[in-house]
């Protein structure tokens, strides 16, 4: 049993997986913007926070692949890639202070 150390209900979980999955996707396309698009700077998000860390969430998508690498079901549309991404980006809503770190994934 893994269990609840950080006693997330459901509901809680609903809330910070959605968040998590829009945070990842914001960040994304906004990566896009800069990599040759337009940005918007009236958007507060995009300013970087001393006390936020969510702008590492760009990291998962680089260290999934480095999962168990061995274990295809973790890997390019694995059984369990979208799943991990998920729980991961999920962590990073519920704790914008610490966000993802590399090595999270094991």
């Amino acid at each position: 049993m893994i269990g609840n150390a950080l006693c997330i209900s459901r509901e809680l979980w609903a809330i910070h997986e959605k968040r998590g999955g829009e945070m990842l996707e914001r960040k994304r396309s906004r990566s896009q913007e800069a990599d040759g698009g337009e940005s918007d700077d009236n958007d507060v998000v995009t300013r970087p926070s001393s006390l936020s860390k969510d702008h590492t969430v760009l990291d998962i998508d680089v260290d999934l692949p480095r999962t168990f690498p061995i274990l295809s079901f973790f890997h390019d549309g694995g059984e369990w890639e979208n799943r991990l991404r998920g729980l991961l980006s999920a962590y990073c809503s519920y704790r914008p202070d610490v966000g993802y770190i590399q090595g999270m994934s094991f």
